[in-house]
């Protein structure tokens, strides 16, 4: 699970690079509108990038505390924060894509 995490992450902080090369942190004058636009697609994919990862992260947490967790109550209750978030980024990602469908915001 760690590695995966970490996996993830390492790809968001290239997306995160690369954003920065094409305007990311500028104002939007300064950056001409080409690269204005493939920066902004390259935040549109790095945003479920990173909303994975701090998932993978929460998720790797869970699964050590489960090893040491001794009573049945603490595993449930692990468990149900560990389900909780992975419904909850599930959700958030759908939201969003169909948040970007209903506005027309992608660059496709």
């Amino acid at each position: 699970m760690i590695t995966l995490t970490m996996a993830v992450s390492i790809v968001g902080f290239a997306l995160t690079v690369v954003q920065a090369n094409n305007g990311a942190g500028r104002h939007r004058g300064d950056v001409p509108p080409d690269t204005y636009q493939y920066g902004l697609f390259i935040n549109f994919i790095n945003q479920p990038v990173y909303l994975f990862a701090i998932c993978f992260v929460k998720l790797a947490v869970g699964a050590a505390l489960m090893r040491i967790a001794t009573k049945r109550i603490y595993k449930r209750a692990v468990m149900g924060v560990m389900g909780f978030m992975l419904f909850y980024t599930v959700a958030c990602f759908f939201v969003s894509a169909l948040a970007s469908l209903l506005l027309n915001t992608t660059i496709c």
